[in-house]
């Protein structure tokens, strides 16, 4: 799972921050867990569901 946060850029995370650049990269964030959702359940548990 560290490894895929980090691919993903989870470690960009700010709270508060809605400048567009960073609605944009969080969109993609969120579209890349959407995607490899099924493997990190699987993976994972249904915890990170």
């Amino acid at each position: 799972m560290p490894s895929w946060l980090s691919q993903a850029g989870w470690a960009k995370v700010w709270l508060e921050d809605y400048t567009e650049p960073y609605v944009i990269w969080y969109d993609s964030l969120l579209r890349a867990f959407e995607r490899d959702q099924k493997w990190i359940v699987e993976t994972f548990g249904e915890e990170w569901r």
